[in-house]
């Protein structure tokens, strides 16, 4: 294992993406009545930067094709 400079610590936790990531790390992200603490619409709004912070349910992004 080798150490993490702390520009490497900052990309993990979304400190990096300008301006920050507006909801804590973990977050959900789902439709009404999934149990997600957000609504996809919120989901899709955020930077790509930071979209990979969090959880989101399949649904939210729509179908995945190989």
């Amino acid at each position: 294992m080798r150490k993490l400079s702390k520009q490497q610590l900052k990309k993990i936790n979304g400190a990096a993406c300008p301006g920050g990531c507006p909801y804590p790390v973990g977050t959900t992200f789902g439709p009404p009545g999934s149990g997600a603490t957000r609504s996809c619409q919120q989901y899709t709004a955020l930077s790509s930067c930071c979209k990979g912070q969090y959880l989101v349910m399949p649904s939210c992004v729509g179908p995945v094709i190989n």
